[in-house]
């Protein structure tokens, strides 16, 4: 079993495991090495134990039989094949590193040794915190998404003959409500633009501030804001209008107008020579959880306030504004009208217009009051 540890005057986690390479002049010996990964930042402490779990799954190779097919004999190289676009290949690859600390804690080297419970109690183990070992509790529906990978790679191992079945399969667990994402208000808009500008000039500064400017205009996701390379945005030779292409879901290329008030942005990123909209940190949605927490902007905000939210925001101005569903969903790159209307969060006095759609708005003089 692969062991995590620290060592003195080094500020990074160590591995000590068993070499499972069969090529590998270290072969069945054991080594040390370091994972540059930091002690002390809860994100390293994540991927370090992730790390050692892989290690660990590995080690396992060595003392099962030829027929046991564990799972780091095949598994990366299916979800690299199984991928359709390297959005994708980071979705599955989060989610097993994930699963892979469970198997490697519940000594599961291989399929066939995968059953239906161990599949239900991780749906429990992965929203008990362990901020110790770098393992910070998820919500029910992230855990089930991680088991739906888990799912389509044991679909695999029967495929290949490697498990008589698929105990992934069928739990029969539901997905639980989702909290709502809030609409944020011009009031609410300023109050976050102002602690971004309120933060230290930095690269992280650079992200907020980039990052949620798009985001605010454009509706997009967090990762599409980072564009690179900036030739994704074609600013017309007068300077007032432009085209901006993002990578959307499913590694699909999706072109939108470019909001005007991006423009001196990308111009002003193109005067000096930047290649992309930001350096993107380690962990983009977790910093922007942070800022939240540190600018202390949640007691200020709708409950549920996050950055996702100003995609809601932008799907619901379009909504309010009397953009049709077919436009404001080309505008914001939804594949189905099922998911663009999740996302409207249209309020009583928006729908006042239908009274004059269906005329006779006016009281006819003498017509008695209906009751309250």
């Amino acid at each position: 079993m692969a062991h995590k540890y620290k060592r003195p005057k080094s500020p990074f986690w160590w591995i000590k495991t068993r070499d499972s390479k069969a090529d590998s002049p270290t072969h069945g010996k054991t080594i040390r090495f370091s994972t540059g990964l930091r002690h002390g930042h809860g994100e390293d402490t994540r991927k370090a134990d992730q790390l050692r779990a892989e290690y660990t799954l590995a080690e396992t190779q060595t003392h099962t039989d030829s027929h046991s097919h564990p799972w780091s004999a095949w598994v990366k190289p299916y979800l690299v094949v199984h991928a359709k676009c390297a959005l994708t290949l980071e979705r599955y690859d989060l989610a097993w590193r994930n699963v892979s600390m469970f198997l490697a804690e519940r000594h599961l080297a291989s399929p066939r040794q995968l059953t239906r419970q161990h599949c239900l109690d991780y749906l429990e183990w992965r929203s008990c915190p362990n901020p110790g070992k770098g393992k910070y509790a998820v919500c029910h529906n992230t855990a089930l998404e991680e088991i739906h990978v888990t799912s389509m790679i044991m679909r695999e191992a029967v495929r290949r003959g490697f498990a008589a079945s698929n105990p992934a399969a069928d739990l029969g667990v539901g997905r639980r409500p989702v909290r709502v994402k809030p609409e944020y208000t011009d009031a609410h808009l300023a109050l976050i633009r102002a602690a971004v500008e309120a933060e230290p000039a930095s690269p992280r500064r650079e992200f907020l501030s980039n990052s949620f400017e798009i985001a605010r205009y454009q509706g997009c996701r967090l990762h599409e804001t980072h564009i690179n390379p900036m030739t994704d945005v074609d600013i017309a030779p007068d300077g007032r209008s432009g085209l901006i292409r993002f990578v959307i879901k499913g590694g699909r290329d999706h072109t939108a107008p470019l909001h005007p008030a991006l423009l001196p942005l990308f111009q002003r990123l193109r005067r000096e020579g930047r290649s992309e909209t930001y350096s993107p940190p380690r962990n983009p949605s977790g910093t922007w959880f942070d800022f939240f927490h540190r600018a202390d902007l949640l007691a200020q905000l709708p409950p549920g306030a996050c950055f996702h939210s100003l995609r809601v925001t932008a799907v619901t101005r379009l909504a309010r504004s009397g953009v049709s569903e077919t436009k404001a969903m080309k505008f914001i790159g939804h594949a189905t009208s099922l998911v663009h209307r999740s996302y409207q969060r249209l309020r009583t006095d928006d729908l006042r217009d239908c009274l004059d759609a269906l005329g006779d708005t006016h009281p006819t003089p003498g017509t008695p009051a209906l009751p309250s």
